[in-house]
């Protein structure tokens, strides 16, 4: 073989080794990596947790974020209502809404840090029978309520590791062990458990998935229900130094509004909270009266 032969053959073998790898490349790129499923993904899908804390932080009012960090207790109105001071202002505040708005945050966020343990715990089935009997909560048209019961047991049991994500522990029997300690202080109407866990089965939408964004809010939203005081804004009764709330909620509350809450823009609407004066409108008061004396 004479030397340009060689160098002729080598040509044709470095160009057969090229097309072989230009051919494998190009199927390469045509077919699916097979491989993709054991590697982790670039950009993960985020937890529904995350994408309801995200959520909560962009509705953030930065105003009434503001009032809330320098509030003052002033005192208590009734059970579910309250004055506080911020800076010069005083307001009136809808515990019933704020505390319910506080606690689903906290649901969502996993500040909870302990749990309420039933000495015996209930069945869901009974805490069904007690829902259903609630006047307006069922219709015969609804459907069987042994069915229902059967459906509601079975829809909790299943989900019980979102549902003990958010502190609420069920067993494989169907029984409700312990719920999530929102507020240090504070033990949850139990009359209003079983309806809470009935509208926790049939309200949240969990054909999206246990880690979505939409069942996150929902469960959180429904169990907020929970933590909120009983009785009426519009209850004419005078302060009673001795109840519950007006120790309970300068020392658990407050340090939370002032803290980690953050008000939504939909605060603003309605009567949730009122600016009832401000100090300078007062000491004028104060002054015209003293002159009219």
């Amino acid at each position: 073989i004479s030397s340009s032969c060689c160098a002729h053959n080598e040509v044709l073998t470095w160009n057969c080794y090229e097309q072989v790898e230009l051919k494998v490349d190009s199927v390469k790129s045509e077919k699916a990596n097979p491989f993709k499923q054991l590697l982790p993904t670039q950009n993960p899908p985020k937890h529904g947790r995350a994408l309801a804390m995200e959520r909560i932080a962009g509705t953030v009012h930065k105003r009434m974020k503001e009032i809330f960090e320098n509030m003052e207790h002033v005192g208590m109105v009734g059970e579910r209502a309250c004055v506080f001071r911020s800076g010069d202002d005083i307001y009136l505040m809808d515990l019933r809404v704020v505390m319910r708005e506080a606690a689903y945050q906290r649901i969502v966020r996993g500040e909870c840090s302990s749990t309420l343990t039933f000495s015996e715990p209930p069945r869901i089935a009974d805490l069904c029978e007690v829902a259903l009997g609630i006047p307006g909560v069922w219709e015969p048209s609804d459907g069987d309520k042994q069915e229902i019961r059967t459906a509601l047991v079975d829809c909790l049991v299943k989900h019980r590791p979102v549902l003990q994500e958010v502190g609420i522990v069920i067993t494989t029997e169907g029984k409700v062990t312990s719920l999530p300690r929102v507020w240090n202080g504070f033990v949850p109407s139990l009359e209003h458990l079983p309806l809470a866990l009935l509208r926790i089965g049939s309200d949240v939408p969990w054909e999206a998935g246990d880690t979505s964004e939409l069942v996150y809010r929902t469960l959180a939203t429904e169990l907020s229900s929970l933590y909120t005081p009983i009785g009426s804004t519009c209850d004419p009764a005078p302060p009673d130094p001795s109840s519950p709330m007006s120790t309970f909620y300068p020392a658990s509350i407050l340090p939370s509004l002032k803290g980690t809450f953050m008000p939504p823009t939909q605060l603003t609407k309605g009567t949730s909270l009122v600016k009832l004066t401000n100090i300078s409108a007062l000491h004028t008061t104060f002054e015209r009266s003293h002159c009219t004396i």
